[in-house]
């Protein structure tokens, strides 16, 4: 990329924050007057606390929820980190591929560890660390590429061929091996009826297949990890297939009545076969490879597991768990073939008028020329559904997908990350690694970046993640559950998972979409954070789960809540007597089913650790949100969401930027104003609010922080030479490029902008 990658990368940020801005900044015009401490709001901003006002009366559980979604926190400085990876070159690595640099930011700031169950004491990180060990065995030429130069290369020399099935393609060697005796000769699908031996002998390849993908395998490591050889002779025979293709030569009527062979009409083509070279790598030197680049003792390696393609295990250390994936993989040019829809992304876009596009044609023409994988994951189809899924290879793009997310904003990055941990909460323990993935996750992510670029506002996010959510249940609940791959729009990503597995997931779903603000606490304080004094203040879920669950009474007179909960229901003692017995067994069946449950669970992951007492889940998933809050409610809800806003600007002084400072100093003023008009008898919680916000802004303000800001160049599709004109290029009172000027008087600039 270069220096030409940095400046597009500058190119798409400015694109971001001026969607940003148009969407979600509220401007303040207001005159400098050091006396003035009243803080001037302006149109938008009244606009904003109407839109927050409206909520918080109509529906109180959005409110909550976008709230809640504030107050996590993932990253330090979002924007600052993402430009660093922009600018930073992908360099292409030859023997190893880290594509989840930005997830690797996340796992330094927060940990996963579940309050409740087996893995209670244990904590991990949100997404396994992927590593894709690619094969210097191999040398892959495109459809086209020229294969006159070959004659000394010592590696296994492919070419590639299209398959029938879109995201996939086929390894053909160049030089064709001759077939040993007694190897099987195949009939390729594609150009010829396949004879019936041949075809009951593929499609029993294709349901071993079949069930190898779908079947989680133990491996075991017997006389330690083997070791690369430093010389490379290209792949041994066993990777190798053969097919009989039909010659383009001939014609049956010029042959008939001529004495023919069935060499004279086919020809025997050689391939990489997928599933051979997939149990080549790993019972070879894949683990070590991986283990070697990661810097991992063979002792540390845990619970080893072939799932796929994929080789999965975990390291333990100080009761902290790291899962890894490692997946064998053969580099590759780019394919232009079968990314063809990618590449002419733009151009619609641009037909369609839309203001904002992502990705854009610089981003486009940067990402083709990056390297693909080829995943010897094979095509898992039933028997007779497809004879040739033993010799093919998924396209994969994971230097693709890195570059797309280092120009996320951080509205959508976050998103990402929360749906991750609901993902990680409530569909993956159902589905392991065999239902929907974070993969698929990712890849709807960037599909609704594409269709939405410009609608995801920092302080509505619990709303947007409810929309995204609800097309993701859409999408799984057709007769045919599709979601389109992002580089290549014809693949089905669904296509291999049973519908058993799916069914799950839409369960999960569902459950999260009728009661979604408790579902997202469950999943959401499972974070933890690292760092408790270089970070910011986690939210205190325990705290916020008891106001939800008081009841009006309970703030209003404490002890008069208490003495109505213990009056009796029954006057009749013989009726009491016997309820109080019903309630006995009732009770008791729940404590066994609950012990059963704990025990089983115990069972299932070896781990029966009778030191370790089993404990009940204590949030509230029964919880239905009242219509509208009692007054007192109102008061404590509305007073803890401005502490914890007050808590985490106080702290984005002190290490994030002065944007993300103000937009959370904002927020809490937002929120003194609701708590103002919800009665006059609160006028001394918003006097000693207005305080803390109005000592807090102008230490804010009075941060000097250098800034530097490059040339704007906006690449917009409606008429750009005439939106650039209206950029204002004055840097004392610029919006339009993220500059935040230092000013006298205590006002907000730019406080809905994605930090």
């Amino acid at each position: 990329m270069g220096s030409g990658s940095s400046k597009k990368g500058r190119e798409v940020s400015v694109n971001d924050e001026l969607s940003q801005n148009n969407n979600n900044n509220a401007v303040n015009k207001t005159d400098n007057n050091d006396n003035n401490k009243i803080l001037d709001l302006s149109k938008l901003d009244l606009q904003h606390i109407e839109r927050i006002r409206k909520d918080f009366r109509e529906t109180p559980e959005l409110f909550l929820l976008n709230n809640v979604l504030m107050c996590v926190m993932f990253f330090k400085d979002y924007k600052k980190f993402s430009e660093e990876q922009i600018k930073h070159k992908l360099v292409k690595q030859e023997e190893c591929l880290t594509p989840d640099i930005i997830f690797e930011e996340v796992n330094q700031n927060i940990r996963y560890r579940p309050h409740h169950g087996t893995k209670k004491h244990q904590s991990e990180p949100l997404v396994p660390k992927r590593l894709y060990v690619l094969s210097d065995e191999v040398k892959v030429l495109g459809t086209i590429e020229d294969d006159t130069n070959i004659e000394d290369e010592e590696r296994t020399v492919v070419r590639i061929e299209e398959s029938r099935r879109k995201g996939y393609i086929r390894l053909k060697e160049i030089v064709n091996r001759p077939s040993s005796s007694g190897s099987p000769v195949l009939t390729l699908d594609e150009n010829s009826e396949p004879n019936s031996r041949s075809s009951n002998d593929s499609s029993d390849t294709a349901y071993t297949n079949f069930t190898d993908l779908r079947t989680p395998t133990p491996m075991e490591i017997l006389n330690g990890l083997k070791k690369k050889s430093t010389q490379c002779d290209g792949l041994p025979k066993t990777c190798i297939s053969y097919r009989k293709v039909k010659k383009i030569s001939w014609d049956a009527d010029e042959l008939r009545g001529e004495k023919i062979s069935e060499d004279d009409l086919y020809d025997t083509v050689s391939y990489i076969n997928s599933k051979s070279f997939r149990k080549y790598s790993q019972n070879g030197t894949l683990l070590s490879e991986a283990a070697s680049y990661l810097n991992i003792q063979e002792e540390d390696i845990q619970e080893t597991q072939i799932i796929q393609e994929k080789v999965v295990f975990d390291t333990v250390k100080s009761e902290k768990r790291i899962p890894y994936e490692i997946i064998p993989a053969i580099q590759a040019k780019w394919p232009l073939e079968q990314t063809l829809d990618f590449a002419t992304k733009a151009e619609r876009s641009s037909e369609s008028r839309k203001v904002c596009i992502f990705p854009t044609p610089s981003m486009i023409e940067e990402i083709t020329t990056l390297d693909c994988v080829l995943l010897p994951k094979g095509y898992s189809y039933k028997r007779g559904e497809y004879n040739d899924s033993d010799i093919e290879w998924e396209l994969c793009f994971p230097q693709a997908q890195r570059y797309l997310e280092s120009f996320m904003s951080h509205a959508q990055m976050k998103s990402l990350i929360i749906l991750l941990t609901l993902h990680k909460t409530f569909i993956e323990p159902q589905t392991a690694h065999l239902g929907l993935t974070a993969d698929h996750i990712r890849n709807f992510i960037f599909l609704e970046c594409e269709s939405h670029y410009s609608d995801w506002a920092e302080h509505r996010l619990g709303i947007k993640l409810l929309k995204v959510i609800k097309r993701l249940y859409t999408h799984l609940s057709q007769a045919k559950p599709c979601i389109p791959d992002f580089f290549v729009t014809n693949k089905n990503t669904l296509s291999e998972i049973p519908i058993r597995k799916i069914r799950r997931a839409l369960m999960a779903l569902d459950e999260i979409l009728q009661s979604p603000l408790m579902y997202f606490i469950k999943a959401l304080r499972n974070l933890r954070y690292t760092d408790g004094k270089n970070f910011f203040p986690p939210l205190n879920f325990k705290k916020l789960h008891e106001l939800l669950n008081k009841s009006g009474l309970e703030f209003s007179n404490p002890q008069l809540a208490t003495r109505l909960r213990k009056k009796p229901r029954f006057t009749d003692a013989d009726m009491l007597v016997s309820h109080l017995r019903d309630a006995k067994k009732r009770q008791k069946i729940l404590r066994e089913r609950q012990e059963e449950q704990e025990r089983q669970e115990r069972e299932k992951n070896g781990k029966d650790d009778q030191s370790r007492k089993g404990s009940v889940d204590s949030i509230n998933m029964e919880w239905v949100c009242e219509k509208q809050f009692n007054l007192h409610k109102k008061r404590a809800l509305l007073k803890f969401f401005i502490d914890t806003f007050i808590e985490i600007a106080e702290k984005s002084l002190t290490i994030s930027s002065k944007k993300t400072t103000l937009f959370y100093i904002k927020q809490a003023y937002y929120l003194t104003k609701l708590l103002q008009e919800e009665c006059a008898a609160f006028a001394v919680d918003v006097y000693e609010y207005n305080e803390k916000i109005y000592e807090l802004e102008a230490k804010c303000n009075l941060v000097e922080k250098e800034q530097t800001f490059d040339e704007i160049k906006v690449e917009f599709v409606k008429n750009p030479k005439k939106l650039n004109a209206n950029v204002k290029h004055d840097k004392g009172n610029s919006v339009e490029n993220g500059s935040i000027p230092p000013r006298k008087s205590v006002t907000f600039v730019e406080v809905h902008s994605s930090t």
